[in-house]
């Protein structure tokens, strides 16, 4: 089965100081859901305005359609003054290029007296987009849970027999629901419950629509949050993000290496670690000429089970001048370990990959080429904040999405721009002289500013 899933859209409420924005994506906005080509979509905005807002929920969502519990840190994402927040993402779903759908996800987070967060509402629905034209296309729910008192499962019709019909199955089901409340995990998404309501969706569909938005993400959603960028910087580690395809099945997830000293890895882990240096260098050398990453095999030791260890340093060499790569730059760091993945946004209709500040450190034409490349040949989706404006020049202004200073509407897209306007300079305009209706800088007074510095200076003179 040749099944593609798309990113379309992401609706946040209440988390950090978003408390409504909307990110829909180029491809959602004009319904064209998924032409062949990539789909890129950078966000611009001013500092504390809702950028790694929409990331941090992406890291949330790929945890959700895994099956894994939500982080413990996820309650110091939610607004302080607000007990419940929401996730709601559009899904473009596509089996054997034939049949077309749009799959609706919505999460809802509370607080609990304990000060953790409970999932008390899940529910995934769809839309088949090969209905007759002109006939209007309905959402049709698949499955949702409500956890206000008690758990209970819609629609009712659907899962009748889990409470009148089989005694066992039901009491499997309720026990599947408190372990997956207990673990905090999706209800849809866990696999214990969903062994359980599988016999019940009796509509193929609905049962490939979840299979395939199971797989997006443990397979096809990459999320790059700056944690990753804070080890790079504290020189302790390069966690590569990877995806390898071979004829006996796949490789992927995020792998980390030491970036002072060695790494002391098994065998498998040397050969994985070997074929994802083997594809980066393909392309590496591309983006920095001449350069390439080296495996340095360094020892070999056996651990107290007999398990052979290789002891490994990862190099660089350029014109024929050998560096440990924890001496080269931020930058240069940071492309490396997230090459594989740009190489599977590259190649994959599929991957879709979230990264947080990707300019930080990198050279801002090779930005730009790079952000090109991707637009014009690529086939996957790739979602970045930045600071850096030269994005704004090479790409199309629908595929960049700004914030605002308003939460209650946070995601906006500049409207009434031309092909032959540049992007950099519509959004400094904007910013220096208004004109857009919604605000997309709290204006900061250069006087006020310098008055500040001086003022914090001789703060404690007198005392």
């Amino acid at each position: 089965m040749n099944t593609i899933v798309r990113m379309q859209s992401m609706t946040i409420k209440n988390i950090k100081n978003v408390k409504s924005g909307v990110a829909d994506f180029p491809s959602y906005k004009n319904e064209t859901y998924f032409d062949g080509h990539s789909e890129i979509l950078g966000l611009y905005g001013q500092n504390g305005s809702g950028k790694t807002t929409l990331i941090n929920m992406a890291g949330i969502l790929k945890r959700i359609l895994s099956g894994k519990p939500l982080p413990e840190t996820t309650i110091e994402l939610m607004d302080c003054n607000e007990q419940e927040s929401a996730l709601s993402c559009v899904f473009y779903i596509e089996k054997n290029k034939t049949d077309r759908y749009l799959a609706y996800y919505q999460l809802v987070l509370r607080k609990t007296d304990d000060a953790q967060v409970a999932i008390i509402e899940e529910k995934l629905s769809y839309k088949n987009l090969n209905e007759i034209e002109g006939k209007r296309k309905t959402r049709k729910l698949i499955i949702g849970f409500d956890w206000i008192e008690t758990i209970t499962v819609k629609p009712k019709e659907k899962f009748k027999d889990l409470k009148n019909r089989n005694v066992s199955r039901s009491v499997a089901f309720k026990i599947a629901m408190a372990l997956a409340a207990e673990r905090k995990t999706s209800f849809i998404f866990s696999p214990e419950i969903s062994r359980q309501f599988s016999n019940d969706l009796k509509d193929e569909t609905e049962v490939m629509l979840i299979e395939a938005l199971k797989t997006f993400g443990r397979r096809s959603l990459c999320v790059i949050e700056n944690d990753r960028l804070g080890s790079i910087l504290m020189n302790i580690l390069i966690p590569f993000s990877f995806r390898i395809d071979s004829k006996t099945g796949s490789a992927h997830g995020e792998y980390p290496l030491a970036l002072t000293g060695d790494t002391l890895i098994n065998e498998e882990e040397y050969e994985l670690t070997k074929k994802i240096i083997q594809q980066i260098n393909v392309v590496l050398s591309k983006i920095v000429p001449d350069l390439q990453l080296e495996v340095l095999e360094k020892s070999s030791e056996y651990s107290k089970n007999g398990e052979k260890k290789i002891r490994i340093e990862l190099v660089t060499e350029r014109y024929g001048r050998k560096v440990s790569l924890k001496n080269e730059s931020d930058g240069i760091v940071k492309i490396i370990s997230i090459l594989s993945s740009l190489i599977a946004v590259y190649n994959r209709p599929s991957f879709c990959m979230f990264v947080d500040e990707l300019d930080s450190g990198i050279f801002e034409f090779l930005l730009g080429e790079i952000l090109k490349v991707m637009s014009e040949g690529g086939k996957g989706q790739l979602i970045f904040t930045s600071h850096n404006l030269r994005p704004l020049e090479v790409l199309n202004a629908n595929n960049i999405l700004f914030t605002t200073s308003n939460p209650e509407k946070r995601y906006v897209y500049l409207p009434n721009i031309k092909k032959t306007n540049n992007l950099r300079d519509v959004y400094l305009r904007t910013i220096y002289m208004g004109g857009n209706d919604d605000q997309l800088y709290l204006e900061t007074d250069a006087a006020a500013m310098r008055k500040a510095f001086r003022k914090a200076d001789g703060l404690f003179k007198d005392e």
